[in-house]
Protein backbone atom coordinates (compact mmCIF):
# COMPACT_ATOMS: atom_id res chain seq x y z
CA UNK A 1 0.00 0.00 0.00
CA UNK A 2 1.10 3.60 -0.71
CA UNK A 3 1.10 6.42 2.18
CA UNK A 4 0.42 9.76 1.14
CA UNK A 5 1.93 12.71 3.56
CA UNK A 6 2.29 16.22 2.60
CA UNK A 7 5.91 17.28 2.01
CA UNK A 8 6.43 20.25 5.32
CA UNK A 9 9.71 19.16 6.27
CA UNK A 10 10.01 15.78 4.15
CA UNK A 11 11.54 17.42 1.43
CA UNK A 12 14.02 20.69 0.81
CA UNK A 13 13.63 22.52 -2.77
CA UNK A 14 15.96 25.13 -3.27
CA UNK A 15 16.35 27.88 -5.39
CA UNK A 16 12.67 28.31 -5.60
CA UNK A 17 11.85 30.43 -7.53
CA UNK A 18 14.18 28.80 -10.38
CA UNK A 19 16.11 29.93 -13.43
CA UNK A 20 18.19 27.07 -14.63
CA UNK A 21 17.56 24.27 -12.27
CA UNK A 22 16.08 23.40 -8.80
CA UNK A 23 17.62 21.03 -6.62
CA UNK A 24 15.49 17.80 -4.59
CA UNK A 25 16.83 16.29 -1.44
CA UNK A 26 15.24 14.29 1.32
CA UNK A 27 17.06 15.21 4.30
CA UNK A 28 16.85 11.75 5.97
CA UNK A 29 19.77 9.30 4.69
CA UNK A 30 17.81 6.24 5.11
CA UNK A 31 14.63 7.49 2.47
CA UNK A 32 15.77 7.69 -1.27
CA UNK A 33 13.94 9.20 -4.35
CA UNK A 34 12.47 6.71 -6.34
CA UNK A 35 10.75 8.79 -8.53
CA UNK A 36 9.84 12.47 -9.32
CA UNK A 37 6.51 13.67 -11.01
CA UNK A 38 6.94 17.63 -12.35
CA UNK A 39 3.08 18.46 -13.11
CA UNK A 40 1.58 22.01 -14.47
CA UNK A 41 -1.51 23.15 -12.92
CA UNK A 42 -4.19 21.69 -15.16
CA UNK A 43 -2.87 18.08 -13.95
CA UNK A 44 -0.62 17.25 -17.47
CA UNK A 45 2.25 15.32 -16.37
CA UNK A 46 5.24 17.66 -17.71
CA UNK A 47 8.48 15.73 -16.43
CA UNK A 48 9.30 12.46 -15.07
CA UNK A 49 12.58 11.04 -13.21
CA UNK A 50 13.60 8.01 -11.83
CA UNK A 51 16.91 8.58 -10.01
CA UNK A 52 19.03 5.66 -9.19
CA UNK A 53 19.09 5.60 -5.22
CA UNK A 54 19.64 9.05 -4.39
CA UNK A 55 18.45 11.38 -1.57
CA UNK A 56 19.26 14.10 -3.80
CA UNK A 57 18.55 15.41 -7.63
CA UNK A 58 19.50 18.59 -9.78
CA UNK A 59 16.58 18.83 -12.31
CA UNK A 60 17.90 21.38 -15.07
CA UNK A 61 14.01 23.72 -15.31
CA UNK A 62 15.43 24.99 -18.64
CA UNK A 63 13.03 23.47 -21.11
CA UNK A 64 10.12 24.38 -18.57
CA UNK A 65 8.67 27.26 -19.77
CA UNK A 66 7.54 30.08 -17.35
CA UNK A 67 5.04 29.42 -14.30
CA UNK A 68 3.78 27.00 -11.41
CA UNK A 69 4.53 23.97 -11.42
CA UNK A 70 3.39 20.85 -8.66
CA UNK A 71 6.05 18.52 -7.75
CA UNK A 72 5.21 14.75 -6.03
CA UNK A 73 7.77 13.16 -4.71
CA UNK A 74 8.00 9.04 -4.04
CA UNK A 75 10.19 7.42 -1.85
CA UNK A 76 11.68 4.06 -1.77
CA UNK A 77 9.02 3.55 1.16
CA UNK A 78 6.92 3.66 -1.06
CA UNK A 79 5.51 7.23 0.67
CA UNK A 80 4.19 9.99 -1.83
CA UNK A 81 4.81 13.35 -0.96
CA UNK A 82 2.46 15.93 -2.66
CA UNK A 83 2.01 19.27 -3.53
CA UNK A 84 5.09 21.00 -3.35
CA UNK A 85 5.58 24.20 -5.56
CA UNK A 86 8.25 25.37 -7.72
CA UNK A 87 8.09 28.54 -9.70
CA UNK A 88 9.90 29.01 -12.40
CA UNK A 89 10.88 32.75 -13.38
CA UNK A 90 13.27 33.62 -16.05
Amino acid sequence: STANYELDNRMVLYPNPSLDFVNVKLPSSVENIKNIKIIDLNGRLVAEYHPKSANYLKINTNKFANGMYLMQVTTSDNEVLRHKRIVIAR
